[in-house]
């Protein structure tokens, strides 16, 4: 599941420049908006990144969340560091796996279903019909998910896994890093053999296979802490101004539109300030929490 930063208006007035910036439209009609988002998801970005600050200025905020994740960082890199902490991370490991796979088990039957039905549907049906029954059977799955939930023997396994992850916080956060280079690189692949990316069978590809590689943020936790002690505000005043950028463009093709930002599905929408785009300030994409809207107009003698 994935954070998305929306765009949405009323109709599609301004489809071709978003377009043009690699929008895309994901819903035609949600709640009487034609709804817009660009790239795999939206993650990594500054929007609603502040919400656990809300009440204070942007400034502020910003500088107690630096702060905290560089503790954070340095409290996982002393775990790192302590004697015994492979043989620690193994046994860790495999007590992990085994308390999450109990919980898999539960809902191996609902997996399956699923597949079966999904399966049947595919075949049977086509179009609109097609979209209306696998409707169906997402609540389904929704409904037997919940219920699942909801069993005494399935909340004590989760308690269990729960209880297990906050009395092993460190050592779990860990898991995202490594000490040294080397150790990062025996972890990883180095590259994709072209071939394979490309489908080509080994005798076709008589030139010497080319690797290629994947370029990623490193995951040293020396690294890590260098790049959190940079200045954090430099990368969310360039997208806020990539974002400014193309609000003052959509207000040449629109009255107004709104930006929110949801997580996986959208849920109700709750308005809670309209703007003129002369008085929009990072604050107010910083501090949105998920499903809030912000209606963005052309003029501020509406403000409200």
């Amino acid at each position: 599941m994935c954070r998305y930063n929306l765009i949405m208006i009323k109709d599609d007035s301004a489809e071709g420049l978003l377009k043009q910036e690699e929008y895309l439209k994901i819903y035609d009609d949600l709640q009487g908006y034609r709804v817009y988002q660009k790239g795999y998801c939206n993650c990594g970005s500054f929007v609603g990144s502040l919400t656990d600050k809300k009440g204070m200025n942007y400034r502020d905020a910003l500088a107690i969340c630096k702060k905290e994740k560089i503790e954070r960082l340095y409290q996982i890199k002393n775990v790192m560091n302590q004697p015994g902490y492979k043989e620690e991370k193994e046994n860790f490991l495999q007590m992990r796996t085994k308390l999450s796979d109990g919980l898999s088990i539960d809902s191996e039957y609902i997996g399956d279903y699923e597949r079966q039905q999904t399966e049947a549907i595919d075949k049977k049906y086509s179009g609109d019909e097609l979209n209306a029954q696998m409707k169906k059977l997402y609540q389904e799955i929704s409904n037997l998910l919940a219920a699942q939930e909801l069993q005494p023997e399935f909340q004590k396994k989760r308690e269990e896994y729960n209880r297990f992850l906050h009395e092993n916080e460190w050592m779990n956060e860990s898991f995202g890093y490594f000490l040294t280079e080397e150790e990062e690189k025996e972890a990883f692949d180095p590259g994709i053999p072209l071939s394979e990316l490309l489908g080509i069978k080994e005798e076709q590809n008589s030139e010497e296979v080319k690797i290629i590689s994947i370029e990623k943020e490193s995951s040293v936790i020396d690294e890590v802490i260098a790049m959190a002690e940079k200045d954090m505000s430099t990368d969310n005043l360039d997208e806020f101004k990539t974002y400014y950028g193309l609000f003052t463009n959509l207000l040449k093709e629109v009255e107004s539109f709104r930006f929110g930002t949801i997580w996986s599905e959208p849920n109700e929408f709750k308005k809670i300030k309209t703007v003129g785009i002369n008085r929009l300030i990072i604050d107010d994409l910083a501090f949105l929490e998920f499903d809030e809207m912000i209606d963005i107009k052309r003029k501020d003698d509406i403000l409200k």
